[in-house]
């Protein structure tokens, strides 16, 4: 390795195992999610929607562009009324478990990683249970 780091085999394959397992997990994640924002509250109070969109719009930009679209297109304004609105609407669930979901998905990757390293440390067979998979993990059944 560059930095003289040597990682074990197990744990390459629990990661393998940790990333293709990531679709699977996505069901656990959303409990998760919503357990974590009954107990701790404060994580719903979070508002993650501009981190996930990447800029925040203040209420004059939003009419000046309004407005703009109005004079030059406004056979489009109903459909960018309804985009809007759809958009608005899921602000809501994004804000109230999008920092939750985030942080159960980190937790279940990394635990998947870690036990199943430590199952395969151990001699656990786990290479017949992924090329049982199939179509989904092709091939590294017989890498690891």
């Amino acid at each position: 390795s560059g930095i003289g780091m040597v990682l074990p085999p197990s744990l390459a394959a629990g990661w393998a195992v940790s990333k293709f397992s990531k679709k699977f997990r996505q069901p656990v994640n959303a409990a998760m999610a919503a357990v974590l924002v009954k107990v701790f509250p404060m994580l719903g109070e979070v508002k993650v929607t501009p981190l996930v969109t990447g800029f925040v719009m203040g209420d004059k930009d939003k009419q000046t562009i309004a407005k703009q679209v109005e004079e030059k297109a406004p056979s489009a304004m109903p459909i960018i009324q309804k985009v809007a609105k759809a958009s608005k609407w899921l602000e809501g669930p994004i804000d109230k478990y999008g920092l939750s979901y985030y942080l159960s998905s980190r937790i279940s990757g990394v635990s998947t990683l870690c036990i199943s390293s430590y199952f395969i440390h151990q001699g656990v067979d786990v290479s017949m249970y992924l090329s049982s998979w199939g179509g989904i993990v092709e091939g590294v059944g017989e890498a690891v």
